[in-house]
This record gives C-alpha cells, structure tokens and sequence, in this order.
C-alpha cells in the first residue's frame, strides 16, 4: 500500500520554477525574481533546491542571480515550462513498500484556463534527471488541493475537484475519490463544500484554506471576522463545516484560524485570494506568506505554536499573490531518499 508523507516529514529538497519572459510574470519579472531570490536562499541554506529554467541561457541567468546560494545545495535544470506554480504539475511523492514512487498526474492548468502542455512533460524531464520511478496516472489531481497528516487522513476541497462526469452517487463513493484514496494510501477523504476565497482561479484549493499539522487533532484554517470583507461569509461557511466535522466524527478538535488579510486587489479591481494557509512547511522551517497586513504577525504566531521546532520565515507575497497564488504554489517539496 502507498504511503503519502506529511509535508512536515523530512525532505530531500523543494523544487521551484523559475519565473521566465513566455510565462505571466514577464510584465514585472525584476519585482517578483526578487521573491524567488528570498525563498531561494531561504530554501538552500536548509535543504537542496532545484531550480527549473526556461531553457539554458536563463539557467545561467539564474545561476548569477543565485551566486550566493551554497552551490552544494543547488541544481539548476533546464526545462521549458508555461507556468511557475509547481506544486500543481510536480510530482506526488509517495513511499511504494520499501521505494519512493512520484506520481504524475494528468494536469490541465485548473480546467484549461491557461496554456499548460509543456507543464504537462515537467515530471518526466525530473525523472529522467533524478532517475525517480514515475508512474503517470489518469486522474487529474493538483498538489495544491492535497492535505494529508501522513496519517491516512487527507483534505480536498470539492471545488477543485476535476471530476470526469456528473453522479448520482454520493461524493465520498464516487468512483474517482476511490482511485484518489487508492493511489495515495487513503483511509479517510475530508471533502470540504465550502466555496472557494474570491479571486481563487484554481476553483477552491485546500491550501488556501485548510491546513494540517503535525498534532494529529489541529488544524489550522482561513478565517474572517470582518463583515465588510467579500469573504466573510464564505469563510463562515467554511468555519461551520469544519466544526460539523468534528461534531460527527470527534476528529479536529483543535481548530486555529488564521484572520486573511484585507481584501487585495488588481489593478483592476479584482479580488485577490490572499491568505496566510499557503505556507511551506520544510526541514527546520516554515515560509510563510506575508502582505504587509496587520494579521501577518497573528498568523506567524499562531503557525510558530503549531510548529515550534521550526523558524518562522515570513515572505512578502504581495507580488507572488498578483497571479493568484503564493508561498506553498510555488513550490513542491520531495520527500527524504526520493533523490
């Protein structure tokens, strides 16, 4: 049976795509490198960071870029990409026995809103150059909607979901979640109704809302008590379904929330899903995503308590939040003796 690891297990390295000129950061590339620069420093300085470039020439732009990461503790790839958010097209790791096995699902940038086919070539480029067992599987199944304890348990948000049809059969036996908890090693699937925070163009991800950790009753979630916020009601529906769970099953006990930031915009005037649940948690930190907001020293202190061997690192993600996404999109993490 497949075990699927909790984030907070050990780790070999976190992969990061480089922001490039074809992607949708080229109008302000200077702005947002200078975020990948913190987390890439932020990253090597406690594990391996392996970096995706665009092709050679930006591999060796970003080498200078990162000439003061610890060169032990860095690759640089080349491998073309559509998109930076790598937690949704990387690999889903998971320990096969006695060996690591990454899953490559079927990605379709969030229900073909955007150009996704060199994303979907990603993990067997990253196969091939770590020499990973790769299994491709039809399901299409984001990263950023995966939250497990690596106790069997595992968080979705309905959503996101990219069902293949519609059922007559309850959620929780269709057909797909059972392959989902099949491949990952699943005893129990939490699948959350609660609508996505506006501005969300994954359609309502996990880890943005909700977050595990490792006290197997806590979880951690986005919350709002500002009546005047466009979330607000959405993140007390989400408020009432996590206590609902816990109502019926005894399970999560423990719920932190974690106040969003005020309502973010584009220039535009359109909502920004800004939230403090889209942190990375990794060997001896967690980065978490700042706004410089008056909730981000709350959130901090209230992840710190669920993490206390672990530095908190804020990072300014009032960049990375323009394209809708933030610290935990950006990367995905590989788990300890997969490399």
């Amino acid at each position: 049976m497949n075990h699927f690891p909790a984030e907070w297990s050990p780790q070999a390295g976190v992969l990061l795509t480089w922001p490039h000129a074809a992607s949708d950061w080229a109008s302000h590339l200077t702005e947002i490198e200078s975020i990948y620069e913190i987390l890439a420093k932020s990253i090597s300085e406690r594990e391996q960071l392996i970096v995706l470039a665009y092709d050679l020439d930006h591999m060796q732009y970003i080498s200078k870029k990162l000439a003061h990461c610890a060169t032990e503790h860095l690759t640089l790839l080349p491998c073309a990409t559509n998109d930076t958010w790598i937690r949704d097209y990387g690999p889903i790791c998971l320990k096969s026995e006695n060996a690591w096995l990454a899953l490559n699902p079927c990605f379709n940038a969030w229900g073909e809103k955007y150009a996704y086919h060199l994303d979907q070539a990603v993990n067997r480029t990253l196969a091939w150059e770590f020499n990973l067992k790769l299994r491709s599987i039809d399901l299409i199944l984001e990263g950023g909607n995966l939250e497990t304890n690596g106790l069997g348990d595992l968080f979705m948000c309905r959503g996101a979901l990219r069902l293949p049809h519609e059922t007559q059969e309850s959620l929780e036996s269709h057909a797909t979640i059972r392959e989902i908890q099949s491949e990952l090693g699943i005893d129990t699937c939490w699948i959350l109704q609660s609508e996505s925070l506006l501005g969300d163009d994954t359609d309502g991800h996990i880890d943005n809302l909700v977050r595990m950790t490792p006290e197997s009753n806590q979880l951690l979630y986005s919350a709002c008590d500002d009546q005047k916020n466009p979330n607000f009601a959405r993140l007390k529906d989400l408020q009432r379904e996590l206590a609902n769970i816990h109502a019926d099953t005894g399970k999560f006990r423990d719920r932190i929330p974690l106040p969003i930031p005020r309502q973010l915009l584009t220039v535009d005037n359109t909502p920004l899903p800004a939230n403090y649940c889209n942190y990375l948690v990794m060997n001896g930190a967690v980065l978490v995503p700042t706004f410089a907001d008056a909730n981000d020293a709350v959130a901090c202190e209230r992840i710190a308590h669920c993490f206390p061997d672990r530095e908190i690192i804020p990072i300014d993600s009032r960049a990375l939040i323009r394209q809708g996404g933030a610290v935990h999109c950006a990367t995905m993490q590989l788990p300890d003796g997969i490399l």
